[in-house]
């Protein structure tokens, strides 16, 4: 079989998620192009699907051993890394995918998260900041960046991060959820309750989103309509949302409905 049979076959077999049969078919083409980068490189991705670690991250190195600029490359290195737990060659790998291609945000994205994994808060907000640079609506940079301001204490920026996040894509659960936590540190019930009927709007079966309103609720001193939004989150088996409920039961709390709305930005303005 050609070289180029043999590719066509180990690329079919990543579209179908036959991973062992990709490897088969790329280790079969890297015996007739040794010394060709890409061959490693998608044995590497075969690999790496298939949980085969230690094999992936070789045939990474033997594509960048060919081909040392390869952005990509040093790239998907630093996530089978990641893979394996081994923060300091996870960081090196990202690092190095941006010292190679400095305009590729995927990969100051991966170095902010891997910083932040280990701590090192101030290093993972200018990867993201140099991602955005890059590319403004990049909505999970600016989601990273809003966390990672409110981990450094910064609530005003952590908040106006959610809301580019949201502006960007406008169903962004996460954004929604956490700008809806913020809003409940501050003890503004009210556009908390708003951020988690965003949420819910957009999946009514998210459980963070019917406890957290809850909690709201609570907070409001509305248990009627707090017990509702326990209830439904104890159907989909949130157990804290269970044992909220029965201490409202045991009060003689009457349930409320909770009517949800589609919400916007420009209802918590």
């Amino acid at each position: 079989m050609s070289f180029t049979e043999l590719m066509s076959k180990g690329f079919s077999c990543l579209d179908r998620g036959d991973f062992k049969g990709a490897m088969k078919n790329f280790k079969k083409a890297v015996q007739l192009e040794p010394n060709n980068p890409d061959t490693w490189f998608y044995l590497a991705e075969a690999s790496k699907e298939e949980g085969k670690l230690d094999d992936s991250i070789e045939s990474f190195k033997r594509t960048l051993e060919i081909q040392p600029n390869n952005s990509p490359a040093w790239l998907e290195l630093g996530d089978a890394y990641r893979l394996k737990a081994d923060g300091e060659n996870e960081i090196r790998s990202y690092k190095r995918a941006t010292e190679v291609d400095d305009n590729n945000e995927v990969a100051w994205f991966a170095l902010g998260g891997a910083y932040g994994e280990s701590g090192q808060h101030i290093e993972a907000r200018r990867c993201y900041e140099r991602a955005l640079s890059i590319d403004e609506k990049f909505v999970e940079a600016w989601y990273n960046l809003g966390v990672t301001y409110g981990n450094e204490g910064a609530h005003d920026k952590e908040v106006d991060c959610y809301v580019k996040a949201i502006e960007a894509k406008p169903d962004y659960t996460l954004a929604w959820l956490n700008l809806g936590a913020e809003f409940g540190r501050r003890e503004e019930y009210e556009k908390e309750i708003i951020c988690y009927e965003a949420v819910l709007s957009t999946d009514a079966k998210d459980t963070s989103g019917w406890f957290n309103l809850g909690l709201a609720y609570l907070n409001k001193k509305e248990e009627g309509k707090a017990l509702y939004a326990f209830e439904e989150a104890q159907k989909l088996g949130v157990r804290e949302a269970e044992d909220e409920a029965k201490k409202l039961h045991e009060k003689g709390v009457t349930k409320e409905e909770v009517e949800l709305r589609p919400r916007t930005l420009e209802d918590i303005k």
